[in-house]
């Protein structure tokens, strides 16, 4: 039996009493039986399910951990935060939205550093090319943050 985060869908140990990743109430936690079912709540409506329920008996959902990739609210909102302001070469916001701070601040201080070399030398192929691959560096690594969490690998 494990306990897993509903904020960021990792593991939370036995022993402690909050999530070591986004800092949730163990509380709120969801149980993963060995055999993969997750007990608490069902992902589609929130309604209480039961050890050994296939479907949710208020929504009809199925209840297996072998469903198909489900992208939440908050991967949404960070993939759009990541590639909008990201087309104006403003990088970083998205990870910051997913509380990954060292990557955010990383991105955003290459952003300030863009727009520094933009300003202090003008528009050249290099600085196009950079921006260019800062953007889809960024949004490739938001997209693995979004699948590894979504996947409980991270």
């Amino acid at each position: 039996m494990t306990f897993i985060c509903p904020e960021c869908g990792s593991p939370i140990d036995d022993d402690a009493d909050f999530c070591y990743r986004c800092g949730c109430k163990k509380s709120k936690a969801t149980v993963q039986f060995n055999n993969g079912f997750q007990a608490g709540a069902c992902p589609n409506c929130g309604a209480e399910v039961h050890e050994g329920e296939m479907f949710c008996r208020h929504c009809g959902s199925p209840l297996n951990s072998a469903s198909p990739l489900k992208v939440d609210t908050n991967s949404t909102v960070a993939l759009i935060l990541a590639l909008v302001p990201g087309f104006f070469s403003i990088y970083g916001l998205g990870h910051l939205y997913l509380k990954e701070w060292i990557r955010g601040g990383m991105f955003l201080a290459m952003s300030a550093l863009y727009w520094y070399m933009r300003t202090s030398t003008g528009n050249t192929l290099l600085l196009m090319l950079l921006s260019i691959g800062l953007f889809i560096y960024q949004a490739l690594d938001i997209a693995r943050l979004i699948l590894f969490r979504s996947f409980g690998n991270e």
